[in-house]
């Protein structure tokens, strides 16, 4: 990681003819709040949840709902699923924190939504077959 933001210095360094960081500037700018992206429009926290629900339907709550199932499945490879669907859900939190927001800011989250909505349904059938097998097993 500090070999890329090394090498970015540099790589600006040779365009602008002076030193600085793209990066630096970028998280100053649109995170820390030292630009003006208030001059673009600014929406509640909210807006990405409404806007994934509006756009997504009920697929969008089944996505998030399956931090909501994890804990619960039986499944040797939930910890690994948890790493591929987790930038969802870190990334929701980060950019729904800033002012401005955009559409085009959360779309490379949207295979990890298709992946968290697709195991859902799985997840909790599976959960609740283990259930069912362990009350008819007293049965």
């Amino acid at each position: 990681m500090l070999f890329f933001q090394v090498l970015s210095v540099l790589v600006d360094y040779y365009y602008y003819k002076r030193w600085t960081s793209s990066v630096f500037n970028l998280i100053v700018y649109n995170v820390l709040g030292g630009g003006e992206s208030h001059l673009y429009g600014i929406e509640s926290p909210l807006f990405y949840l409404r806007n994934g629900f509006n756009n997504f339907n009920f697929c969008f709550i089944l996505g998030l709902l399956f931090l909501a199932f994890l804990p619960i499945a039986r499944r040797k490879y939930a910890p690994d699923l948890l790493i591929v669907v987790s930038p969802l859900y870190i990334w929701l939190v980060l950019m729904s924190l800033q002012p401005h927001k955009e559409e085009r800011f959360v779309f490379h989250t949207m295979a990890s939504k298709f992946l968290a909505e697709l195991f859902v349904p799985d997840l909790f059938v599976i959960t609740h077959a283990i259930f069912l097998y362990k009350v008819l097993k007293w049965i």
